[in-house]
């Protein structure tokens, strides 16, 4: 770690930092991600680098993370003496190897959107789920089973 010109402290090196190559066998083909305001931190990194490398179609709301990068890690806890509510203070920012999104100060947004009713909500509906199901049968060509697993045979 060393201070820079901005007054910081910056992280200057990490074994995982840097270009990273898949191995052989990877998956290549399409991919959909599911995510809504419930998406944050990790999650939010991992998303921003396929949004970022055009590797899925993202399916849902905006995610509650920032595209380039979060402030969390190690924190400070403040107590104000009336309250006494524990607030953690976050110490690190951190930020992602990636730019150029025109939503960059947000989080990601999806390429379909998904929004609830409250009447979705109270029948528990994960329509996310529903439009990504309704995506892969249109490309395999057959309509999404309506039936469980299959049942165990018979003894």
């Amino acid at each position: 770690m060393k201070k820079g010109d901005d007054g910081k402290y910056h992280y200057t090196g990490h074994p995982n930092w840097g270009t990273q190559h898949p191995l052989a066998p990877y998956f290549a083909g399409k991919v959909l991600v599911l995510m809504n305001g419930g998406s944050f931190s990790t999650t939010c990194e991992f998303l921003s680098t396929l949004h970022h490398h055009h590797r899925a179609t993202f399916i849902g709301e905006e995610t509650g993370g920032g595209y380039y990068g979060n402030t969390s890690g190690m924190s400070f806890p403040l107590v104000p003496p009336n309250s006494k509510i524990v607030l953690p203070i976050q110490l690190t920012g951190y930020c992602m190897a990636i730019e150029g999104s025109e939503h960059g100060s947000r989080g990601i947004q999806p390429d379909i959107p998904v929004e609830y009713s409250i009447a979705d909500i109270l029948a528990g509906k994960d329509k996310e789920m529903e439009v990504a199901l309704g995506r892969l049968a249109r490309r395999a060509g057959d309509a999404p089973s309506t039936r469980g697993p299959p049942s165990a045979p018979a003894k």
